[in-house]
């Protein structure tokens, strides 16, 4: 409009000055722009045991190194299993005993990884021999069930990979998930498991 005129300072931080004469009105305005980093993707290198299917990644909290769970099949299996893998800082090697699952029978899914402050692992999946009902495992030189395989009481939603994480200031292992058993309390609503040492204990999460 007449009258109207802006002003800007393009030096950082930028500043815009809006007057309008005639109506004596004036407006001042800073601009901030952050700076963008460049980002640069480097390949670290390769990995693979046998095909393989379904990924996570996490990095260990004690050396920032990152480390991924995957469902694999090796030679003549006739099902997926879970291993985990990480990077050392220079290659890709496994971690722990190859074939955390027992998919003698039916397959396994949606593995995750998770770890205490302390570095100590722990993996997640689901597994066909529970009809796709959650198994967590601890490393210990080998896989260390913890509890009963296929722990909660009905079978989870596959379609989402749900957060499962170690309690920061507790240190025990817990993970949500989305049940997908029609006609029960847990169908389609939000559930905390939690080990307690001993044994799991599963809630449902009121209005979510």
């Amino acid at each position: 409009e007449s009258g109207t005129s802006i002003k800007v300072d393009t030096s950082f931080p930028i500043d815009i000055t809006v007057s309008d004469a005639i109506a004596g009105l004036k407006a001042d305005y800073v601009l901030k722009v952050g700076k963008i980093l460049e980002y640069v993707l480097t390949k670290l290198g390769s990995y693979t045991e046998g095909t393989i299917g379904d990924f996570s990644m996490t990095l260990n909290p004690t050396d920032n190194l990152p480390y991924f769970a995957y469902t694999r099949k090796v030679g003549s299996e006739s099902n997926n299993n879970i291993s985990v893998a990480k990077w050392t800082g220079s290659a890709f090697a496994l971690v722990g005993p190859t074939g955390a699952a027992n998919a003698s029978a039916r397959a396994a899914s949606r593995p995750q990884v998770a770890f205490a402050k302390d570095g100590t692992l722990y993996v997640k999946y689901l597994g066909g021999d529970v009809a796709s009902r959650p198994t967590v495992k601890k490393l210990d030189s080998d896989w260390v069930l913890l509890g009963s395989a296929g722990f909660t009481a009905q079978n989870v939603n596959t379609s989402y990979a749900f957060p499962f994480y170690v309690h920061p200031a507790n240190g025990k292992p817990s993970l949500f998930w989305n049940g997908n058993t029609r006609n029960t309390a847990s169908y389609r609503t939000m559930n905390l498991s939690v080990w307690d040492s001993e044994s799991w204990s599963s809630n449902t999460i009121s209005g979510v």
